[in-house]
């Protein structure tokens, strides 16, 4: 009763956390009921409650980004900008409230993650499932429409270029989601831009190459 009553606060604020809704509890009381369950050898039950907490909000998160797929690719990418940041900002908050966790249990637990890592683990599996390989696919070609228009001129916001490459690199994913198809796109580029840049330069030059040509 003791270890479900503590639970039983904790789990309404992280659900409070997660919607966005005010905290009823203050943050140290929250801390003493972490401390309290820990102290009483409970710790890695809490520590899989908390896992199950993340895994559900991961996966709620995601089926609402996949509602957005069939946006224009610049509102679907300022949602997704906008619900990673949230989603980010809610870990840190969820990892103040376990702070003690983390300091203490998770210290001599090398298998497990800390609470912030934990939540991004789970918002990168779920992305790389195959219900949710929309967004990520959708999200990368995103990108990369944004870097193809600076090279083209075009003035595009680096703020939210910046946050979603950002948001690759923490879930690990830069490499295997990105980087290949960035290396295609620089490849494509560079190789159309320097095939242009040769015709401008042998048009400039073959008047004065036949004119050379009739003087002989």
């Amino acid at each position: 009763n003791f270890r479900d009553a503590n639970w039983e606060n904790l789990s309404e604020a992280v659900h409070a956390i997660q919607d966005e809704r005010t905290v009823s509890a203050s943050l140290e009381q929250l801390y003493r009921n972490v401390e309290d369950v820990c102290m009483q050898n409970h710790a890695d039950w809490l520590y899989n409650r908390l896992e199950e907490e993340c895994d559900i909000h991961a996966s709620k998160t995601l089926e609402l980004i996949t509602s957005w797929l069939s946006l224009e690719a610049m509102p679907f990418l300022e949602h997704v900008k906008g619900t990673w940041e949230r989603y980010c900002s809610q870990l840190i908050l969820i990892r103040q409230v376990f702070m003690y966790l983390d300091r203490t249990y998770l210290l001599t637990k090398s298998e497990h993650r800390s609470t912030f890592d934990m939540g991004l683990s789970y918002f990168r599996g779920h992305l790389l499932d195959k219900q949710y390989k929309p967004v990520e696919e959708k999200t990368v070609l995103g990108i990369l429409s944004i870097i193809d228009a600076e090279r083209e001129g075009e003035s595009i916001d680096r703020h939210l270029l910046k946050n979603l490459v950002r948001m690759f690199t923490l879930l690990g994913l830069y490499d295997s989601s990105f980087m290949g198809l960035f290396f295609d796109r620089v490849e494509a580029f560079y190789s159309r831009e320097s095939k242009h840049v040769i015709m401008v330069r042998v048009d400039a030059f073959m008047p004065l190459f036949a004119g050379r040509l009739f003087d002989f």
